[in-house]
């Protein structure tokens, strides 16, 4: 029953993420909508005070709306949501529109309900996003939704295997708005050991399943222990949140990023009238992130999140390397991180005393206050990022990985390209012809 009902939870997120829209609706539809909504509210809502409250304004709106005139539907969906969101700041409690959904939910056939939400996460990969390993052994994960668990296990199950030999891990949940609690506690269970797993809450994972998953990838028992960063941002909601709690107070990793919401009830979507639905969360009064929401270890804005963490990481790798050439890549990396984060704006003076042609088909040109590498033969046009007023980084060159071929200017027109081939760094000097 857990199972279906977390199900019913994600696929209600689903909807609500890319519901529908219709021009508009009668007034006198629209209080038809109205009551019943306020009915649901006050029969299933988990706080009943604030239930009252939200059916009293609901009434209240009720009353201005004329019977015969159109209402804009974005319009309507938007003044009830105000009104329930201002009587009880709960970021869950949504009205929506969604003609299609809505006759599925009318149907009340579970399996068509999950077979429509498959087929549409299918087409984005079940929310895995990205599985990459960055520079100096990074691993990354880019999460946009915890699916329902039968249609993610196996696609995360290869994610975790292209990330267990990672040096350290960041998972990337910045626009991660929850689901299944079940594939929550999943992917929980490869990052902590049995002792910080069931030192938690659990719901849905036993020890059994527990022995499982770890049994089903025997390599990725190093994820117990590399570095963990969790990144959050504004997107960041529910489910998501739960799993960034859990990691926080297991004191397993580190989270990065913006204070997230606060949403720590769960429930589902309910059918109204015409197209109309709405989800109510009906438990979760004693969720610790409920209105409070994640206050990240290190609070950074949300587009900066990545290179904050990769910092972190890099820094830690310094101060505790004692091999001279891992070193070398390290504070490589390192520079180009500072490199971007410190976002160096040049003057116009010194931008243009690096203008010219170059040779081997290379020229560097001031454009919008911009330094560019170009070479035409090479299709090549890269913006340059200032690491100090002589030496740069070609930014959409990443051949070779982001930060690794870089143009550094010397004196009298000389200058010199760079590309870090991981065990070396090989030059190719370069002369200004004018």
């Amino acid at each position: 029953m857990k199972h279906l009902f977390t199900s019913i939870l994600a696929f209600s997120f689903f909807l609500f993420g890319y519901g529908q829209s219709t021009p508009s609706i009668m007034g006198s539809d629209a209080v038809e909508i109205v009551d019943e909504l306020s009915t649901k509210i006050l029969s299933d809502y988990l706080y009943p005070k604030k239930a009252e409250i939200i059916a009293t304004r609901l009434n209240n709106y009720r009353n201005q709306l004329i019977s015969n005139e159109m209402i804009e539907t974005k319009v309507f969906t938007d003044d009830v949501n105000a009104i329930m969101f201002d009587a009880t700041k709960d970021h869950h409690l949504k009205f929506y529109f969604d003609q299609q959904k809505f006759e599925t939910f009318q149907e009340k056939n579970q399996t068509i309900i999950d077979s429509l939400e498959r087929e549409q996460y299918r087409r984005v990969n079940f929310g895995v996003q990205k599985v990459e390993n960055l520079t100096n052994n990074i691993g990354l994960l880019r999460l946009n939704k915890f699916q329902r668990y039968e249609d993610v296990q196996e696609v995360l199950l290869g994610a975790m295997m292209t990330l267990a030999n990672s040096d350290a891990v960041i998972i990337d949940l910045r626009i991660n708005g929850g689901g299944d609690g079940r594939t929550k506690e999943y992917l929980e269970a490869f990052f902590l050991s049995k002792e910080e797993y069931f030192n938690r809450e659990t719901e849905f994972i036993n020890t059994t399943e527990y022995r499982a998953i770890k049994g089903s990838c025997s390599i990725c028992s190093q994820l117990e222990r590399v570095p963990l960063y969790i990144l959050t941002g504004n997107g960041t909601f529910s489910a998501a949140e739960g799993f960034c709690y859990d990691i926080q107070q297991s004191g397993r990793g580190q989270i990065i990023g913006t204070k997230t919401k606060g949403g720590g009830h769960s429930g589902s979507s309910i059918a109204l009238k015409n197209g109309f639905l709405v989800f109510i969360p009906i438990s979760g009064k004693s969720s610790p992130i409920e209105g409070i929401g994640i206050i990240p270890n290190q609070e950074t804005r949300e587009d900066l999140a990545l290179l904050a963490a990769k910092k972190r990481i890099i820094d830690d790798f310094i101060s505790e390397c004692s091999d001279s050439n891992l070193l070398q890549q390290y504070k490589w990396n390192s520079q180009t991180i500072n490199a971007y984060l410190a976002n160096h704006q040049l003057s116009n003076q010194i931008l243009e005393s690096f203008e010219g042609e170059y040779s081997a088909g290379f020229s560097v040109k001031v454009i919008d206050s911009n330094l560019y590498l170009v070479n035409d033969e090479k299709e090549m046009k890269s913006k340059l990022i200032a690491i100090d007023e002589g030496y740069f980084i070609a930014s959409e060159k990443n051949d070779f990985g982001e930060g690794n071929y870089r143009i550094q200017f010397l004196n009298d027109g000389q200058a010199k390209l760079q590309v870090n081939l991981g065990v070396k760094v090989a030059e190719m000097p370069l002369k200004k012809k004018n």
